[in-house]
Parts: C-alpha cells; sequence; structure tokens
C-alpha cells in the first residue's frame, strides 16, 4: 500500500511539474506574442494591445485600434485564461465604442460577445463574435464574425454576415456575407490578399441635392491580391443583377438609369508595392485636389502597371432620352474593354473596344432610332505617357474658363509651346481607328429624315511618319434615303494620304494629332499657328495618289442599281499652300491651291430612265442628275461616252484646268452655248417679244451702250 501510495505521489509530482511547466510555457508564448504587437494593415490601420493586469493564469488585455491620421479607438477588452497548452478568452466591446457605435450607426446594441481559442502547440487561434442589435427602424438584426489565423503561415480568414441594417428612413441594406484573407508582409505587417463581399439588396439614397437614389441587387464585389517582395498583382470584380439610379425628377421606373447584369473586372500586373489606391483616392478627398492635378494623380496610377486590363458587360440599359415625350434608349449587350501595355512608359501600346448588341429609341412618338452590332475599336502604339500627362493639364484650364476663350490669343502662351516642341521630340504615335455597324435606321419626319444603312465599316489609320501618313477606308452594303427615293449599294472609299518623311519632327505633328487638335488654337497666336502650319504643308507635301469612291446607285424601292466610280489624286502646290487640314471639308476650301486629278464614270443606265421617270414621288434627285449629264436630252460638253458609261475627267495643275483633255474655259463656252440653243429652242414660235419693265432703259439704248 505504501507503495502504491508513494507511486501515486510520483506520478503526481511529475504531472504536478508538467502542468507547471505546460502552464510556464503557456505564459512564456503569451508574453512573446504580446511583444509582437503593433501589428499593421498596409500602413493603413495599426492594432496595438496594453496589458492592464495579469496573474499567474489571467490576464486583462485591451486592443487600440489606431488609423493613419493617429486617432486611437479602444476596440475589444480581454479577459485571457492561460491553462497548459491552451488559451481562452473572453472578450467584450467597451462601453465607450458601444455609445459611440450606438451614436454614428444609430443603432442599439443589445447582445455582444467574443469567444476565442488558442492552441500553443498547434496551429490555429479562432475567434467567434456575435452581435446582436436594433437598428433605426427598430428591427433587430444579427451579425456574425469567426476569425481563424494559422500560426505557422501567420494567415488570416475573416468571415462576416449581417442579416441586414436600416441606417435611416430610407438608406438600408439586406443580406451582407464577405469573407476576406490577410496575409504577412512582412514583420508585423498585413495586407489584404482576397475579398469576397455579397449583398442581398442595397437602397441607398445620398444628400447631394438631387436626391441620388442608387439601388442594387445581388451584388458582389471580389478582390484578388498576389504579393512579392517588389511587385503585387491585382485582379477586381464587381457584379450586380440589378442597378437602378434616379434622382428627385423621377416619376415612374423608367425615369431611372436601369442596368441588368452588369459585370466589371479589372487586372493589373507588377503594380509597385509603393502604389496604394486606398491612399491616392483618400488624398484626393481630404485634400480636395483640383481637378488638373486629380486627373493626373487618376491617370498616372492607372497606368502605374506592366499591364492593365479592364472589361464592363452589360446585359441591358435603358436611361430617358426625354421623359416628358416618353422617349427612352434602351440598349442589349454592351462590352467594353481596355487593355495596354504599360511596361515602358514612354512606348506604351492601348487597345480600347466597344460592342453593343442593339440600341433603340422606344417611345418617341416621332423620331425613330435603331442600330444592331455597333463595333468600335481604337488602338494606340507608341505613345509616350509622361508627355502625354505634361499636356493634360491644358485642357483642363481650357475646361475651366471655356466660355471667356477665344482662338487664337494675341500672344503664345510659352509654356504651352515648350511642351509642345517637347512633346514633339520624336512624336511617334500612330492610331487605328475602326468603326462597324450591321444595321442602323433613322427617322425625323420634322426634317423630313428617313434613312438605313447595313453593314457599315470604317477603317482609319493615323501615322504621320510613315509614307501614309493617314488612311481611310469605308465600305457600305446599302444606304437608303427614303424621302428621295434613293438607295446606294456596295459603296466603297479608300483614301490614303501621302506624307513626306522628314529628318526632324514638327511641333504641328501635335496640332493634327486628334488627342491635343483642339489645343492648338486655344494656345497658340494665328501668326505662329499659321507659319508652323505653312512649314507642316511644305515640309510633307501632303498627297493622295489613289483615291478611290465607287457604289452603285438604284431607287427606292429597288428598281435597277448601276455603277458609279469616282477616282481622285491630288497635292499640294508647295509654294502657294497656306493652310493644311486633315479634315476633309476644311481641305477641300483650299482646292485652288491643289494639283487634283479627277475621274468620273457613270453608267449610262442612270440618265434618262423610264423607271426613275415613273416613281411616284420625290424624283427630283433623278432629274437633276439627268439634267447634269444631258440637258435637254444633249451630252453636256464636260462629258465624253463609251459604250456604257459617261465619262469626265478633271485635271487642274500648277494654276491650269482641263476636261477630258481640253481647256476648262473651252468647256464652259461650249455649255454656254448650248444653253442658249437650247433657250432659243423652247421659246415657241411667233411670241411677242418681252415688254420691257418701266425702269429698263430702251432697246436702242441699250444696244448703244453694248456697241463698242
Amino acid at each position: 500500500m505504501k507503495r502504491k501510495a508513494k507511486i501515486t505521489l510520483i506520478l503526481s509530482s511529475i504531472t504536478l511539474i508538467l502542468a507547471s511547466a505546460a502552464q510556464f510555457y503557456t505564459n512564456h508564448k503569451i508574453d512573446r506574442s504580446l511583444q509582437s504587437f503593433p501589428y499593421h494593415l498596409k500602413d493603413q490601420l495599426t492594432l496595438h494591445v496594453t496589458e492592464k493586469s495579469r496573474s499567474f493564469f489571467q490576464r486583462e488585455l485591451v486592443f487600440t485600434l489606431e488609423d493613419a491620421q493617429q486617432q486611437k479607438n479602444d476596440i475589444i477588452s480581454t479577459q485571457l485564461t492561460a491553462l497548459p497548452f491552451t488559451i481562452i478568452a473572453e472578450s467584450q466591446l467597451p462601453d465607450p465604442l458601444i455609445r459611440e457605435l450606438n451614436k454614428k450607426l444609430n443603432i442599439t446594441i443589445d447582445k455582444n460577445s467574443i469567444n476565442s481559442k488558442f492552441s500553443v502547440v498547434g496551429d490555429y487561434l479562432q475567434s467567434d463574435i456575435s452581435t446582436q442589435f436594433r437598428d433605426l427602424a427598430n428591427k433587430p438584426q444579427d451579425l456574425q464574425i469567426n476569425i481563424n489565423f494559422a500560426t505557422k503561415s501567420k494567415f488570416m480568414e475573416i468571415q462576416s454576415q449581417l442579416s441586414g441594417f436600416n441606417y435611416d428612413a430610407k438608406t438600408k441594406i439586406e443580406g451582407l456575407r464577405s469573407q476576406s484573407v490577410l496575409i504577412p508582409v512582412g514583420d508585423h505587417h498585413y495586407d489584404l490578399a482576397e475579398l469576397d463581399l455579397e449583398i442581398k439588396h442595397a437602397d441607398i439614397y445620398l444628400l447631394n441635392g438631387e436626391n441620388t437614389h442608387i439601388k442594387l441587387e445581388k451584388a458582389r464585389y471580389n478582390l484578388n491580391k498576389a504579393i512579392d517582395e517588389s511587385f503585387y498583382d491585382l485582379a477586381t470584380r464587381f457584379k450586380s443583377e440589378v442597378i437602378k439610379i434616379s434622382n428627385k425628377n423621377k416619376t415612374t421606373e423608367k425615369d431611372a438609369l436601369n442596368i441588368l447584369g452588369l459585370d466589371i473586372s479589372n487586372k493589373q500586373s507588377k503594380v509597385p508595392n509603393q502604389v496604394s489606391f486606398y491612399k491616392t483616392f483618400e488624398n484626393l478627398v481630404e485634400e480636395n485636389k483640383a481637378l488638373p492635378d486629380a486627373l493626373y494623380l487618376l491617370t498616372e496610377l492607372f497606368f502605374s502597371n506592366e499591364a492593365n486590363e479592364t472589361k464592363i458587360n452589360i446585359k441591358a440599359l435603358s436611361f430617358p432620352n426625354n421623359a416628358s415625350l416618353n422617349q427612352f434608349f434602351n440598349a442589349n449587350d454592351i462590352n467594353l474593354a481596355f487593355a495596354s501595355d504599360n511596361k515602358d512608359k514612354q512606348n506604351i501600346n492601348t487597345q480600347f473596344e466597344v460592342n453593343i448588341g442593339q440600341i433603340a429609341l422606344d417611345g418617341a412618338p416621332k423620331d425613330q432610332f435603331s442600330m444592331k452590332g455597333l463595333a468600335l475599336s481604337q488602338k494606340t502604339s507608341q505613345m509616350n505617357l509622361t508627355e502625354q500627362l505634361n499636356l493634360l493639364h491644358f485642357y483642363t484650364d481650357l475646361l475651366n474658363d471655356l466660355s471667356t476663350r477665344v482662338p487664337f490669343p494675341e500672344k503664345d502662351q510659352p509654356d504651352f509651346v515648350a511642351k509642345l516642341k517637347q512633346r514633339a521630340q520624336p512624336f511617334k504615335e500612330q492610331r487605328e481607328f475602326r468603326l462597324q455597324v450591321e444595321a442602323l435606321n433613322y427617322a425625323n419626319p420634322t426634317f423630313n429624315v428617313d434613312v438605313a444603312l447595313e453593314h457599315l465599316d470604317l477603317n482609319h489609320q493615323e501615322n504621320q511618319q510613315a509614307n501614309y501618313g493617314y488612311h481611310s477606308a469605308l465600305t457600305i452594303k446599302k444606304l437608303i434615303h427614303k424621302p428621295l427615293a434613293l438607295q446606294i449599294n456596295d459603296f466603297i472609299y479608300q483614301i490614303p494620304l501621302h506624307l513626306n518623311k522628314r529628318v526632324k519632327p514638327s511641333p504641328f505633328d501635335i496640332c493634327y494629332d486628334q488627342t491635343y487638335r483642339l489645343l492648338c488654337p486655344m494656345y497658340l497666336s494665328k501668326k505662329t499657328y499659321q507659319t508652323w502650319q505653312e512649314s507642316f504643308a511644305k515640309e510633307t507635301n501632303p498627297s493622295i495618289t489613289d483615291a478611290e469612291f465607287r457604289f452603285a446607285l438604284d431607287t427606292f424601292p429597288s428598281t435597277q442599281a448601276y455603277p458609279v466610280s469616282v477616282k481622285l489624286a491630288f497635292d499640294f502646290n508647295p509654294e502657294k499652300t497656306k493652310a493644311f487640314s486633315f479634315d476633309t471639308l476644311e481641305t477641300i476650301m483650299h482646292w485652288e491651291n491643289m494639283n487634283i486629278d479627277l475621274q468620273l464614270a457613270l453608267a449610262k443606265g442612270l440618265v434618262n430612265n423610264e423607271k426613275h421617270a415613273s416613281l411616284p414621288q420625290k424624283q427630283e434627285v433623278w432629274q437633276t442628275l439627268s439634267q447634269w449629264v444631258k440637258p435637254q436630252d444633249q451630252l453636256a460638253p464636260y462629258f465624253l461616252e463609251n459604250e456604257e458609261n459617261y465619262l469626265l475627267h478633271y485635271v487642274q495643275k500648277n494654276g491650269k484646268r482641263t476636261i477630258n483633255a481640253q481647256p476648262f474655259e473651252e468647256v464652259m463656252a461650249k455649255l454656254d452655248q448650248q444653253h442658249e440653243v437650247q433657250a432659243d429652242e423652247s421659246q415657241p414660235q411667233g411670241e411677242l417679244p418681252e415688254i420691257p419693265a418701266l425702269n429698263d432703259s430702251p432697246p436702242d439704248a441699250r444696244n448703244e451702250a453694248k456697241a463698242p
């Protein structure tokens, strides 16, 4: 018996020693854990801990949260119980924090509990937070938060659920769920690596003077962040089944901006770790940045990566065009995409695309508009972002005082001239624009317009440093103008504009670039503008050598289509050129300074066609065409004919003009003679001479005046 008691005593002593050692080890682990504070969340929040009291088994801790402005708030008070290899914590929100939350959120917290379990030798920390409160509508709500911490990897997973929340009489959310993962990014520093946030329903009212109301149904936000030592990759996505945005002018549900099936995603790779989207937006708001500075920061932020890809997809979109007239725009299957390669900030490549399945103007009593299969894209290569940003503030300055600005100030803006010259060294940007439309219909009875087209494809390229500075091509399968009883089939045009290569780029390259075309007239004097313009035209010698227009002309309704073709070549006379523009209409205004070669071929079936004459109405266009080609059934002297076509060849070179190899003046003289003969033949025989008006001179006086 004594031996058994002795063994029991020995075992008890060993157990006590082990338990004491385990307790000391547990307390040691607690001390080490407390010494690791504070913890930082991406330099935005800092978590501190203060030990208020301690004993061998228990400790009282207070956790304090500090924001970027160094304002501290006690958020949790904890009673820590240390058992061998196990730690149990019972926590609660401090009374001052509860009172502040009740006041700021218009809630009443009825019950709150925080239970935590720690494994000293294991690999977990679990904490459950449960809060029951009543919101402003006195509706019971429930908040559940679960925190899991892996001590080896230091990863922290946080899951939360909120039943709902009525912030005020109108603003409310329902069914909020979130899941996030925090990962260590250095000693005592954490960053958000994953976030998944879902909202079942939300009504948000903004007190901005317009009473803006935003309604969300089944919205979801995702964030994924992959971090290494110097960079991080970021992917974000926002989806919502329904979004409705309205203001105080709303009278019906249609008066709102209605978006169905919104899906926005963004991917950025190799973002420098020092770049913080949160801090940038926070600085914009807190420092109240001026518009130029704000645009500069946002643009720089958008390209602060090696690659950027953004997509916006919308299943259906509707908004009022004129609510008083019950006019509403509707669009379906909207897809926008932007991608950029930003590895070299002086040589950025971008691509922007828009695709819309269908657009329609509904409910309009008069106007009718519909479009199907819209596809638009623009590619930009070799863009110098740094120089683009240097010119950005000139646009914002212009917008601020646009009402008082007039083109061509008396003096140049020195800073603009300096930036323009710097931007042109060298200017290598290239652009390609493409527009496609499957079908379009537009009718406006007020202006007697009713047009329709099918399968439009427009392609425009700009490269001022290449042999072809600008190239435009357009095809239209069918174009109908109903009031004119006109139909054009298989329309094609190509306009390649040649520019001579230059050793040194001109600042005026920027003025002709579509991005900055508006700036030059507003910041340059007329003298400088014209001097640069003349120099540009002489150095580049713009020319078109093989422009082509082809189409088949038909009636509407269709009877018989006949081909029409135009070939055009021109170049400017460098000695007389005073102005040049890539705007076609503006260029035509200076046609007298061009060398022009124009060839026109009209199918004979277009002239004096019996089917055209039999059109019930609106045949003026066909009559005009016939009178132009064969007035009074006689071929005009500016036309030749072969078996199939009427031909016109106009040449203007070095100030001399010919039509079909005949001097222009001789052709015009023949035309005058033809008109005189036709006028004599059309006068009935035996018609009395016209009685002169009272204020006319006597016949003999007029004849005498004409005599030599």
